[in-house]
Protein backbone atom coordinates (compact mmCIF):
# COMPACT_ATOMS: atom_id res chain seq x y z
CA UNK A 1 0.00 0.00 0.00
CA UNK A 2 1.13 3.56 -0.66
CA UNK A 3 1.62 5.94 2.25
CA UNK A 4 -1.55 7.84 1.32
CA UNK A 5 -3.53 4.58 1.22
CA UNK A 6 -2.31 3.55 4.67
CA UNK A 7 -3.27 6.93 6.16
CA UNK A 8 -6.70 6.76 4.50
CA UNK A 9 -7.25 3.25 5.89
CA UNK A 10 -6.20 4.43 9.35
CA UNK A 11 -8.69 7.28 9.23
CA UNK A 12 -11.41 4.83 8.22
CA UNK A 13 -10.39 2.50 11.06
CA UNK A 14 -10.64 5.31 13.58
CA UNK A 15 -14.04 6.36 12.27
CA UNK A 16 -15.27 2.77 12.54
CA UNK A 17 -14.12 2.46 16.15
CA UNK A 18 -11.02 0.30 15.71
CA UNK A 19 -8.47 0.63 18.49
CA UNK A 20 -5.16 0.20 16.65
CA UNK A 21 -3.44 0.31 13.28
CA UNK A 22 -0.54 -2.09 12.72
CA UNK A 23 1.86 -1.04 9.97
CA UNK A 24 3.81 -3.75 8.21
CA UNK A 25 7.04 -3.43 6.30
CA UNK A 26 8.96 -5.72 3.97
CA UNK A 27 11.97 -5.24 1.74
CA UNK A 28 12.18 -1.73 0.33
CA UNK A 29 8.56 -0.85 1.01
CA UNK A 30 7.84 2.21 3.16
CA UNK A 31 9.45 2.32 6.59
CA UNK A 32 7.01 1.21 9.29
CA UNK A 33 8.03 3.84 11.83
CA UNK A 34 7.78 6.74 9.39
CA UNK A 35 4.42 5.44 8.15
CA UNK A 36 3.21 5.05 11.74
CA UNK A 37 4.23 8.65 12.44
CA UNK A 38 2.11 9.76 9.47
CA UNK A 39 -0.84 7.75 10.77
CA UNK A 40 -0.54 9.15 14.29
CA UNK A 41 -0.35 12.68 12.93
CA UNK A 42 -3.48 12.14 10.85
CA UNK A 43 -5.59 10.56 13.61
CA UNK A 44 -6.63 11.39 17.16
CA UNK A 45 -7.40 8.13 18.96
CA UNK A 46 -6.05 4.96 17.35
CA UNK A 47 -2.79 3.46 18.54
CA UNK A 48 -0.22 2.77 15.86
CA UNK A 49 3.21 1.28 15.32
CA UNK A 50 5.04 -1.44 13.41
CA UNK A 51 3.22 -4.69 13.24
CA UNK A 52 5.79 -6.03 12.60
CA UNK A 53 9.31 -4.74 12.05
CA UNK A 54 12.27 -7.01 11.39
CA UNK A 55 14.46 -7.53 14.47
CA UNK A 56 17.40 -8.72 12.36
CA UNK A 57 18.23 -5.50 10.56
CA UNK A 58 17.69 -3.02 13.44
CA UNK A 59 19.38 -3.03 16.82
CA UNK A 60 16.84 -3.23 19.67
CA UNK A 61 18.02 0.15 20.97
CA UNK A 62 17.13 1.64 17.59
CA UNK A 63 13.72 -0.04 17.73
CA UNK A 64 13.05 1.31 21.22
CA UNK A 65 14.30 4.79 20.32
CA UNK A 66 11.98 4.96 17.32
CA UNK A 67 9.00 3.67 19.31
CA UNK A 68 9.69 6.19 22.08
CA UNK A 69 9.71 8.95 19.48
CA UNK A 70 6.29 7.79 18.26
CA UNK A 71 5.07 8.13 21.84
CA UNK A 72 6.46 11.66 22.03
CA UNK A 73 4.55 12.45 18.84
CA UNK A 74 1.28 10.90 20.06
CA UNK A 75 1.48 10.23 23.83
CA UNK A 76 -0.09 6.95 24.85
CA UNK A 77 -0.82 5.79 21.30
CA UNK A 78 2.43 4.12 20.23
CA UNK A 79 3.11 0.39 20.05
CA UNK A 80 6.00 -1.76 18.83
CA UNK A 81 5.54 -5.11 17.10
CA UNK A 82 8.67 -7.12 16.36
CA UNK A 83 9.40 -10.43 14.71
CA UNK A 84 11.87 -12.38 12.63
CA UNK A 85 10.62 -11.15 9.26
CA UNK A 86 11.32 -12.92 5.99
CA UNK A 87 14.40 -15.18 5.70
CA UNK A 88 14.74 -14.34 2.02
CA UNK A 89 15.16 -10.67 2.87
CA UNK A 90 17.36 -10.89 5.96
CA UNK A 91 19.57 -13.78 4.87
CA UNK A 92 19.36 -13.37 1.10
CA UNK A 93 19.10 -9.71 0.17
CA UNK A 94 21.04 -8.38 3.19
CA UNK A 95 23.31 -11.40 3.81
CA UNK A 96 22.54 -11.32 7.53
CA UNK A 97 23.15 -14.50 9.52
CA UNK A 98 19.79 -16.17 10.21
CA UNK A 99 21.12 -17.55 13.51
CA UNK A 100 21.14 -16.84 16.34
CA UNK A 101 17.63 -15.46 16.61
CA UNK A 102 17.44 -11.83 17.77
CA UNK A 103 14.09 -12.08 19.54
CA UNK A 104 15.24 -12.69 23.12
CA UNK A 105 17.76 -9.88 22.84
CA UNK A 106 15.21 -7.56 21.27
CA UNK A 107 12.75 -8.05 24.13
CA UNK A 108 15.36 -7.85 26.89
CA UNK A 109 16.72 -4.60 25.47
CA UNK A 110 13.78 -2.76 23.92
CA UNK A 111 11.27 -3.19 26.75
CA UNK A 112 13.45 -1.76 29.54
CA UNK A 113 14.63 1.09 27.31
CA UNK A 114 11.00 2.00 26.61
CA UNK A 115 10.22 1.72 30.33
CA UNK A 116 12.93 4.28 31.13
CA UNK A 117 15.38 1.84 32.69
CA UNK A 118 19.06 1.22 32.09
CA UNK A 119 20.08 -1.92 30.20
CA UNK A 120 23.08 -4.17 30.76
CA UNK A 121 22.54 -7.11 28.43
CA UNK A 122 25.07 -9.29 26.63
CA UNK A 123 23.09 -11.35 24.16
CA UNK A 124 23.59 -14.04 21.57
CA UNK A 125 23.01 -11.57 18.75
CA UNK A 126 22.47 -8.09 20.21
CA UNK A 127 23.99 -6.49 23.30
CA UNK A 128 23.43 -3.15 25.00
CA UNK A 129 24.94 -1.32 27.94
CA UNK A 130 23.03 1.96 28.12
CA UNK A 131 21.68 4.35 30.72
CA UNK A 132 18.05 5.55 30.66
CA UNK A 133 17.10 7.88 27.83
CA UNK A 134 17.08 11.61 28.70
CA UNK A 135 13.64 12.94 29.69
CA UNK A 136 13.34 14.97 26.49
CA UNK A 137 13.54 11.78 24.40
CA UNK A 138 12.08 9.06 26.65
CA UNK A 139 8.62 7.61 26.16
CA UNK A 140 6.05 9.36 28.31
CA UNK A 141 3.58 6.46 28.43
CA UNK A 142 3.77 2.69 28.40
CA UNK A 143 4.57 1.45 24.88
CA UNK A 144 3.46 -2.19 24.51
CA UNK A 145 5.99 -4.48 22.83
CA UNK A 146 4.29 -7.21 20.81
CA UNK A 147 6.04 -10.34 19.56
CA UNK A 148 5.02 -12.17 16.39
CA UNK A 149 5.04 -15.87 17.21
CA UNK A 150 4.05 -19.17 15.61
CA UNK A 151 5.80 -22.16 17.25
CA UNK A 152 5.84 -23.14 20.94
CA UNK A 153 9.26 -21.69 21.73
CA UNK A 154 8.39 -18.21 20.44
CA UNK A 155 4.87 -18.32 21.88
CA UNK A 156 6.29 -19.08 25.33
CA UNK A 157 8.88 -16.34 24.84
CA UNK A 158 6.03 -13.90 24.22
CA UNK A 159 4.37 -15.06 27.41
CA UNK A 160 7.56 -14.63 29.38
CA UNK A 161 8.90 -11.31 28.06
CA UNK A 162 6.44 -9.45 25.79
CA UNK A 163 3.40 -7.29 26.45
CA UNK A 164 1.47 -9.03 23.72
CA UNK A 165 1.62 -11.71 21.06
CA UNK A 166 0.80 -11.41 17.36
CA UNK A 167 -0.59 -14.68 15.97
CA UNK A 168 -0.19 -15.26 12.25
CA UNK A 169 -2.98 -15.50 9.70
CA UNK A 170 -3.90 -18.85 8.19
CA UNK A 171 -4.57 -20.39 11.59
CA UNK A 172 -7.67 -22.44 12.42
CA UNK A 173 -9.47 -21.84 15.69
CA UNK A 174 -7.89 -25.00 17.13
CA UNK A 175 -4.44 -23.48 16.68
CA UNK A 176 -5.48 -20.28 18.43
CA UNK A 177 -6.65 -22.19 21.50
CA UNK A 178 -3.36 -24.11 21.60
CA UNK A 179 -1.24 -21.01 21.01
CA UNK A 180 -3.00 -19.03 23.74
CA UNK A 181 -2.26 -21.93 26.09
CA UNK A 182 1.43 -21.85 25.16
CA UNK A 183 1.59 -18.11 25.78
CA UNK A 184 -0.07 -18.58 29.15
CA UNK A 185 2.38 -21.35 30.04
CA UNK A 186 5.30 -19.09 29.19
CA UNK A 187 3.88 -16.36 31.38
CA UNK A 188 3.40 -18.68 34.34
CA UNK A 189 6.94 -20.08 33.96
CA UNK A 190 8.24 -16.50 34.13
CA UNK A 191 6.17 -15.67 37.22
CA UNK A 192 3.68 -13.51 35.34
CA UNK A 193 -0.09 -13.57 35.09
CA UNK A 194 -1.24 -14.75 31.64
CA UNK A 195 -3.63 -11.80 31.55
CA UNK A 196 -0.59 -9.49 31.34
CA UNK A 197 0.00 -10.68 27.76
CA UNK A 198 -2.41 -9.32 25.18
CA UNK A 199 -3.39 -11.52 22.24
CA UNK A 200 -3.66 -10.14 18.70
CA UNK A 201 -4.50 -12.36 15.75
CA UNK A 202 -4.24 -11.62 12.05
CA UNK A 203 -7.21 -12.95 10.09
CA UNK A 204 -7.54 -13.54 6.34
CA UNK A 205 -11.03 -12.51 5.24
CA UNK A 206 -13.04 -12.97 2.06
CA UNK A 207 -16.49 -11.41 2.36
CA UNK A 208 -18.73 -13.04 -0.24
CA UNK A 209 -21.18 -10.13 -0.17
CA UNK A 210 -18.58 -7.91 -1.82
CA UNK A 211 -18.75 -7.21 -5.56
CA UNK A 212 -15.29 -8.71 -6.06
CA UNK A 213 -15.99 -11.80 -3.93
CA UNK A 214 -14.39 -14.22 -6.40
CA UNK A 215 -11.20 -12.18 -6.46
CA UNK A 216 -11.09 -11.93 -2.67
CA UNK A 217 -11.56 -15.68 -2.33
CA UNK A 218 -8.75 -16.40 -4.77
CA UNK A 219 -6.44 -14.01 -2.92
CA UNK A 220 -7.10 -15.91 0.32
CA UNK A 221 -6.56 -19.23 -1.46
CA UNK A 222 -3.29 -18.07 -3.00
CA UNK A 223 -2.06 -16.58 0.27
CA UNK A 224 -2.74 -19.77 2.20
CA UNK A 225 -1.08 -21.86 -0.49
CA UNK A 226 2.07 -19.73 -0.28
CA UNK A 227 2.06 -19.64 3.52
CA UNK A 228 1.75 -23.41 3.85
CA UNK A 229 4.74 -23.93 1.59
CA UNK A 230 6.85 -22.66 4.51
CA UNK A 231 7.58 -25.77 6.62
CA UNK A 232 7.55 -24.16 10.06
CA UNK A 233 4.35 -22.23 9.37
CA UNK A 234 2.54 -25.27 7.97
CA UNK A 235 3.72 -27.51 10.79
CA UNK A 236 2.61 -25.40 13.72
CA UNK A 237 -0.44 -23.63 12.31
CA UNK A 238 -2.12 -26.86 11.23
CA UNK A 239 -0.95 -29.36 13.86
CA UNK A 240 -3.73 -28.70 16.41
CA UNK A 241 -6.26 -29.18 13.60
CA UNK A 242 -4.83 -32.50 12.43
CA UNK A 243 -2.49 -31.20 9.74
CA UNK A 244 -2.85 -29.11 6.59
CA UNK A 245 -5.67 -29.83 4.14
CA UNK A 246 -4.95 -31.95 1.07
CA UNK A 247 -6.16 -29.09 -1.09
CA UNK A 248 -7.41 -25.58 -0.57
CA UNK A 249 -11.02 -26.12 -1.50
CA UNK A 250 -13.84 -23.94 -0.20
CA UNK A 251 -14.25 -26.06 2.94
CA UNK A 252 -10.55 -25.66 3.81
CA UNK A 253 -10.71 -21.91 3.23
CA UNK A 254 -13.59 -21.61 5.66
CA UNK A 255 -11.65 -23.57 8.26
CA UNK A 256 -8.30 -21.77 7.99
CA UNK A 257 -9.60 -18.29 7.22
CA UNK A 258 -12.74 -16.14 7.51
CA UNK A 259 -14.84 -16.77 4.40
CA UNK A 260 -18.57 -16.29 3.93
CA UNK A 261 -21.30 -13.69 3.87
CA UNK A 262 -20.85 -10.61 6.03
CA UNK A 263 -22.86 -12.13 8.88
CA UNK A 264 -21.00 -15.44 8.58
CA UNK A 265 -17.66 -13.63 8.64
CA UNK A 266 -18.60 -11.64 11.74
CA UNK A 267 -19.71 -14.84 13.46
CA UNK A 268 -16.42 -16.46 12.47
CA UNK A 269 -14.46 -13.54 13.94
CA UNK A 270 -16.39 -14.08 17.17
CA UNK A 271 -15.20 -17.71 17.15
CA UNK A 272 -11.61 -16.47 17.12
CA UNK A 273 -12.43 -14.11 19.98
CA UNK A 274 -13.90 -16.99 21.97
CA UNK A 275 -10.71 -18.98 21.32
CA UNK A 276 -8.63 -16.24 22.96
CA UNK A 277 -7.93 -13.54 20.36
CA UNK A 278 -8.79 -10.30 22.13
CA UNK A 279 -7.85 -8.15 19.17
CA UNK A 280 -8.62 -9.55 15.70
CA UNK A 281 -6.49 -7.81 13.06
CA UNK A 282 -8.04 -7.25 9.62
CA UNK A 283 -6.66 -5.95 6.37
CA UNK A 284 -8.22 -2.64 5.26
CA UNK A 285 -10.28 -4.25 2.49
CA UNK A 286 -11.78 -6.70 5.00
CA UNK A 287 -12.42 -3.94 7.52
CA UNK A 288 -14.34 -1.93 4.94
CA UNK A 289 -16.27 -4.96 3.68
CA UNK A 290 -17.37 -6.00 7.17
CA UNK A 291 -17.81 -2.69 8.94
CA UNK A 292 -17.62 0.12 6.41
Amino acid sequence: MSLDAVVAAARDAEALGYEAVLVGEVGLEADAFVTAAAVLSATRQVCCGPGITNAYERHPVALARAAATLDRLAPGRALLGIGRGEPAWAAGALELDWTPTPLVDALRIARPVLAGRSVDHAGARWSAHVEPAPPRAAATHAVPVLLAAVGPRTLRLAGALADGVLLNYGAPVEYVRWAVGEVAAGAVEAGREPSEVDVYGYLLVACLDAEDADHRTEVVRRTLTQLYQLPDQARWLSAPAGGPPARWDDAALRRFAVVGTRDQCLARVDEYRAAGVRCPVLMPSAMRALHG
